[in-house]
């Protein structure tokens, strides 16, 4: 019979000295002491050992910021949407429903509401929040009557004295008596005047006061009838073997007063000479448009 020799098993771990290494970090440090400075002090942490070779956790639930709590495991969390632990968000204007947000801020109030009863109604203003902290105002230029407009402040501008225009569509600077007429602010826009005395808007030749002659019986200076040109009344030159000199018309008639296809005779008296033309006659009629 043989016998083993082998003896017990052997450890790989290498044997402790009973006097030990110096500590490390927190090891073996009691709590509320931190001798080697191994815990810096952190919104979520106290700056000591815990006396269990760790660092000393602040209590959950501790304020470590705006809508900010620390966490069992020592992290700063966002505190979650409609809570308020430690009272951050206060109910403030349109800036503040008084809860968290749930992302580390104040809840904004939301648009179209208000809870706070800040926002008051006028011509630009709805009376309401707008969803980014302040109150909602039009800024779309209605609400402040003719010829003013919101300023996107809650208040009105004035945008131009108020005109009344019409359609122009001849252009000849005389409006049409047919259109209704629209307000324009600051002056008439392209197209359009302030005056509806044209008789004709598609005919640019047709508007009061105008002068000049066509000789087509249309009433081009709009004066409900046929306009008188009145007629000169300044001879013709010697015509023939004259000579020099020039021919004077003898006798008087008042065109004003005259219809339109009045004529009338003058005699011609001729100073140049001889008098080629004596005892001649010129006829001028009253022409009218």
């Amino acid at each position: 019979m043989t016998s083993s020799s082998a003896g017990p098993p052997s450890s790989s771990a290498a044997p402790r000295s009973s006097s030990g290494p110096p500590p490390v970090g927190c090891q073996g440090v009691a709590a509320g002491q931190d001798p080697v400075g191994a815990c810096a002090a952190g919104a979520c942490t106290t700056g000591e050992c815990d006396g269990q070779g760790g660092c000393q956790l602040r209590t959950a639930g501790t304020r470590c910021g705006v809508c900010a709590v620390c966490s069992a495991a020592g992290a700063c969390d966002d505190v979650g949407a409609g809570a308020d632990p430690h009272g951050d968000c206060a109910p403030n204007a349109c800036a503040a429903t008084g809860a968290c947000d749930g992302s580390g801020g104040c809840e904004v109030v939301a648009a179209g509401t208000d809870p706070n009863g800040v926002c008051t109604a006028t011509n630009c203003s709805s009376g309401e929040c707008n969803g980014s902290g302040g109150c909602q105002h039009d800024g779309n230029g209605t609400g402040c009557g003719t010829c003013r407009e919101c300023d996107g402040n809650g208040g009105c501008n004035s945008v131009g004295a108020a005109v009344t225009c019409y359609a122009d569509n001849d252009g000849d600077g005389h409006g049409n008596p047919a259109d209704s007429g629209r307000t324009d602010c600051g002056g008439c826009g392209g197209g359009r005047v302030t005056n509806t005395d044209d008789c004709n808007d598609d005919r640019p030749d047709m508007y009061p006061g105008n002068g000049d002659w066509y000789g087509d019986n249309t009433d081009h200076n709009c004066s409900s009838g046929l306009e008188k040109l009145y007629t000169d009344s300044t001879a013709s030159t010697c015509s023939g073997d004259c000579g020099t000199g020039g021919c004077n018309l003898t006798g008087s008639i008042n065109w004003g007063s005259v219809g339109c296809g009045t004529s009338y005779t003058f005699d011609t008296s001729c100073s140049c000479s001889p008098d080629c033309n004596s005892g001649a006659s010129e006829t001028r009629t009253q022409l009218c448009h």
